[in-house]
């Protein structure tokens, strides 16, 4: 990045930034006063515990647990919540890092449980999710993270 202009503009409530930033275009592509998405990656951490972030935001009602107990904590800053049996327990955890999509757990959850992260209704043999919609998907027009597709 080599500058982020200090001007902001404010368009239907939109508070937007202009930056110059620094970019191979081998290809032409991109064109003198083009707007661009641009994600720009400031930390990375592997090996780390992380839970999708909608699953922090997801919260169990009795109308959407069926017959299951709710177990709740109470003092909780970050919950997840997991299905322990017939009862939705909740985890207080404390978080890390987050992409938007998936946040770091650092304490409160063991690597590999699975977490709540919203409530699927099936009505009339069709079903119906009734979470967020920023799971792990991605979309087809956005670039990868660099190097993010090495194995």
């Amino acid at each position: 990045m080599k500058q982020v202009r200090q001007e902001a503009t404010t368009t239907n409530n939109v508070v937007t930034y202009e930056v110059v930033i620094s970019a191979p275009n081998a290809d032409l592509k991109l064109k003198p006063g083009l707007t661009a998405n641009v994600t720009i990656y400031t930390q990375e951490s592997k090996g780390v515990v992380s839970v999708p972030s909608k699953a922090l935001r997801y919260t169990p009602e009795k109308e959407t647990v069926g017959g299951r107990k709710i177990k709740d904590v109470t003092g909780a800053k970050n919950k997840v919540w997991t299905l322990e049996g017939n009862t939705v327990v909740a985890h207080s955890v404390n978080i890390g890092l987050s992409d938007g999509s998936h946040t770091q757990i650092i304490s409160g959850i063991a690597q590999g449980k699975q977490v709540i992260t919203g409530v699927s209704v099936k009505t009339g043999g069709t079903s119906q999710d009734n979470s967020d919609s920023d799971g792990g998907e991605k979309s087809p027009f956005a670039p990868s993270r660099p190097g993010g597709n090495k194995k």
